[in-house]
């Protein structure tokens, strides 16, 4: 009985963590909608916009932004970087160093 009972909320917690994931998700996605419509004026200047999946790791915050500056030379690039706070420091921004 006990197994059962252990199974069910470890599911229960399980379920709880994707709903609350998705939610997220869900307001995140509406708040950059939100953004990009208040500041689609000032998009418009850019011949390219660059949003790596991920800003984790050196190469996607300073050589990404490197070797597409090289490649797209005289168009405005504009570079869009994702980033927990919590995960630590970013190296694009500097942010969480110490």
């Amino acid at each position: 009985m006990m197994t059962i009972i252990k199974k069910f909320i470890k599911t229960c917690g399980k379920l709880a963590v994707e709903v609350i994931s998705a939610v997220f998700l869900l307001i995140n996605a509406a708040a950059l909608l939100v953004l990009l419509a208040v500041r689609s004026g000032r998009l418009w200047r850019y011949h390219i916009i660059v949003v790596p999946s991920q800003s984790i790791n050196f190469g996607n915050t300073v050589y990404v932004p490197d070797i597409m500056r090289r490649r797209h030379e005289g168009k405005a690039i504009l570079f869009i970087i994702p980033w927990d706070k919590w995960s630590g420091p970013n190296p694009a921004t500097g942010q969480g160093a110490l």
